[in-house]
């Protein structure tokens, strides 16, 4: 009996992100999208691919000030196959300018940030009480 070669294991970080352009309503955005590959298995709160499982892809999409699209799983979607994305893919939505993105490492961890600060607040403060 002849034993099967090892599967050779996925690589320990995602590649860099590519940054992708595209106009909609008259406004120029941007997107983020890392191509993982397979293999790779993820756990994420995202609209679109949350929860945990194996997923190729990760797309980042900056979407305009005051969203107000009541379908973002499927424009997240729209967006992901205008790209070439295929296969199971987790997508993110932010109104952060994704082009002024930041990356960081530590101990072989890796983040990229994309968080904006011109709407301010923390995403867990207590609601206000409405003033009557």
């Amino acid at each position: 009996m002849s034993t099967a070669p090892p599967v050779p294991a996925p690589p320990t970080a995602l590649r860099s992100a590519r940054l992708l352009a595209r106009t909609e309503d008259g406004e120029r955005l941007h997107a983020l999208v890392w191509r993982a590959g397979p293999g790779w298995r993820m756990i994420s709160s995202a609209v679109l691919g949350g929860g945990i499982g194996e997923r190729d892809w990760v797309l980042n999409a900056q979407v305009a000030h005051g969203y107000r699209r009541t379908d973002p799983e499927r424009h997240l979607a729209e967006l992901a196959a205008g790209a070439g994305l295929r296969g199971a893919g987790v997508g993110l939505m932010t109104a952060a300018d994704v082009t002024r993105h930041a990356r960081a490492e530590d101990g072989g961890a890796q983040a990229v940030v994309t968080a904006g600060i011109s709407v301010r607040g923390w995403a867990a403060a207590p609601a206000r009480a409405a003033v009557v």
